[in-house]
């Protein structure tokens, strides 16, 4: 018998179905909208990896060495052939001979058995047909060093504290795909490559708009019925952070003709990739966006403009609904999102955020 539902258990289970129908819809507009746009990556830069963080790679690196580059001990202690300790064992330890410290990766030499050399963490294999042989290590702490002799009392398995050439991977491995975003700790691997510079994506500049009659410059002196824009700051931080090039377009009030003007100057500037609008979305019985975009399609541009879509985005309650406005422009996706500060953050990282990935070409 299943358990009596409570209320709250009946409110909940209907704003998760609403949650997962707006979510559907979200995801449905979105690919209908990077359907329209051409994928990139468009353009490419060379940069110095310090300023690679966060830049999307143009083509795969591959490793221009093998790592490590060369054999080497990972332990002060003697390194010997491990074949002749077979035998060994605490009640009947086996004594090899210490002939010195290992030489320098300049000169050679030969290691028989019963015989041992000294080493450092770090130091250079250089044995002859050192890769043919099955060497190893013995760390200093497991024995003790007396009259250039040492006992060892169990048996050691081939290349022990040895990192062998090429163990992590080998010259020519794929390092990062091409659509790679970079991250700070990739900066270890190129270094450790001797890689400085790579071929990134040039980043899409994003022209954006803030609207509203109420609005004013956060530089400008306060007046009583206006309010700071605050979304051109955290709009131009968001682009970034999505790898974009912000481009403020400035405030726009409710009027269309003005606005459209605006909108088309900004589609058919050549760097410009993308446009993202905030606020006004209400106007004019909730259509301004949607004529905004149909107005600015006939105005100078080679292809003709499109709503994607146009949806409510939020589950409840009915007065807080912030409509969302897709579009097309001359094959640049417009993005038009709700004035509310923290509803155009959640959308801008639904739409925009995706937009900019896709321009960019970036692999997930």
């Amino acid at each position: 018998m299943e358990p009596i539902k409570t209320k709250q258990d009946l409110e909940k289970e209907r704003l998760e179905k609403i949650a997962r129908e707006k979510s559907a819809r979200e995801m449905e507009a979105l690919n209908a909208l990077l359907a329209r746009i051409p994928k990139g990556p468009h353009a490419a830069e060379y940069i110095p990896i310090q300023k690679a963080v966060g830049r999307v790679l143009f083509e795969e690196v591959v490793a221009v060495m093998d790592d490590p580059p060369y054999s080497k001990s990972c332990a002060d202690g003697y390194i010997l052939l491990p074949s002749g300790t077979a035998l060994a064992s605490p009640k009947r330890p086996l004594t090899f001979e210490v002939q010195g410290d290992i030489p320098p990766p300049s000169s050679m030499t030969e290691l028989p058995f019963g015989k041992a050399l000294r080493v450092k963490n770090g130091s250079y294999m250089s044995i002859r047909r050192f890769l043919e042989a099955h060497y190893a290590v013995l760390k200093a702490s497991e024995t003790e060093e007396k009259e250039n002799k040492i006992a060892v009392t169990r048996f050691i398995d081939k290349h022990e504290n040895i990192s062998i050439q090429g163990s992590v991977f080998k010259l020519g491995r794929v390092l990062f795909s091409k659509g790679h975003r970079i991250l700070s700790q990739d900066l270890f691997t190129l270094a450790s490559q001797g890689i400085t510079t790579v071929t990134v994506v040039k980043p899409p500049t994003v022209a954006f708009f803030s609207t509203g009659a109420e609005l004013l410059p956060a530089t400008e002196p306060y007046r009583i019925g206006f309010k700071y824009d605050c979304n051109a700051y955290g709009l131009s931080a968001m682009i970034e952070g999505g790898g974009g090039i912000p481009a403020f377009f400035g405030i726009m009030p409710n009027h269309l003709p003005s606005f459209i003007n605006k909108l088309a100057g900004a589609i058919n500037a050549e760097d410009v990739a993308a446009v993202v609008i905030s606020g006004a979305m209400l106007a004019e019985g909730g259509k301004f966006a949607e004529n905004l975009i149909s107005g600015a399609s006939v105005v100078g541009l080679t292809n003709p403009g499109e709503i994607v879509s146009a949806m409510q985005n939020a589950i409840v309650p009915a007065d807080k609904i912030r409509p969302i406005v897709l579009g097309v422009l001359g094959k640049k996706p417009v993005i038009c999102l709700s004035g509310k500060p923290s509803d155009a953050a959640e959308a801008f990282r639904i739409f925009v955020w995706p937009v900019l990935s896709h321009l960019l070409g970036e692999c997930k």
